[in-house]
């Protein structure tokens, strides 16, 4: 049985949450590290088996900023609960747009979309299932502000729907634990979509996008690391401070995620390029 010891900073947030995990600890060794590479970043980390929640800023984690493609894994369930995608393996076929990812250009089934982060894929979805049913199920689930009014096929790209990275914790979560209002063959199908790195003593699940949020460059993460006897999950936000682009934005979120992971001791150097 493996233990880790975690030095956390005094600093001490009450959240008004209906779960029974109340308290996010802010990490002042984390909100050095986070601070110190110019780029906006934040992070929530969860042990399960200490039923606590790990931050580095608890005043950055209520920010609103779009869910961009992180939006697939919630408009999957709706899609298949509402029998707008009828399984896995039903062919939407291609707009015939060329677009510059190559893996785009095709036929895509749910699976292919996932992994591709298909955008014309989710379009259509969004279609299929409508202004009214998408509306009813983003009240349901309480996702972010729950607005959509930037349109139906679009809403959730740089547009109107928005979300804090506590709020997209907290239904990550619900995700993992299965406490959402969908089928369990549905949530279990879902939690397939996050690409696994199967390691010594340990499993990596992550789901990565990138998007743009009020003009800059983002990137979401969201993973778990499982344990025999533990499990950790993770969401991090990570936006640059300006709209100039940096060839280096992917390495710099890489590496906050990798080095508050090793912080934590979740991870070790072994895991290095890995995350």
């Amino acid at each position: 049985m493996r233990y880790f010891l975690f030095f956390i900073g005094s600093f001490l947030l009450v959240i008004n949450n209906t779960s029974a995990q109340k308290i996010v600890e802010q990490n002042e060794r984390l909100h050095f590290l986070h601070k110190s590479m110019g780029v906006k970043s934040t992070i929530i980390v969860y042990n399960q088996q200490k039923n606590k929640l790990i931050t580095n800023d608890t005043l950055a984690i209520k920010d609103s900023v779009s869910p961009n493609s992180t939006f697939y894994l919630f408009e999957t369930l709706i899609g298949l609960e509402s029998g707008n995608i009828k399984d896995s393996t039903e062919m939407y076929p291609w707009d015939l747009v060329r677009y510059p990812n190559d893996n785009w250009n095709q036929d895509q089934h749910l699976s292919m979309a996932l992994k591709y982060q298909t955008e014309w894929y989710f379009k259509q979805v969004a279609r299929a299932i409508d202004t009214s049913k998408m509306q009813t199920w983003l009240n349901l689930i309480g996702y972010g502000n729950r607005d959509i009014s930037g349109g139906i096929d679009q809403f959730w790209k740089n547009n109107s729907l928005k979300i804090t990275v506590k709020q997209q914790f907290d239904l990550f979560k619900r995700l993992y634990y299965y406490n959402l209002p969908f089928s369990f063959e549905h949530l279990k199908f879902i939690r397939k979509a996050f690409n696994v790195n199967r390691l010594v003593n340990k499993n990596l699940y992550s789901f990565r996008t990138k998007g743009m949020n009020q003009d800059k460059p983002m990137i979401w993460y969201l993973g778990y690391v499982e344990f025999l006897n533990n499990t950790y999950l993770v969401v991090h936000c990570v936006e640059m401070n300006s709209r100039k682009k940096n060839k280096y934005f992917s390495t710099i979120q890489s590496e906050l995620l990798f080095s508050t992971l090793k912080e934590l001791g979740i991870v070790d150097d072994g895991m290095c390029g890995k995350m």
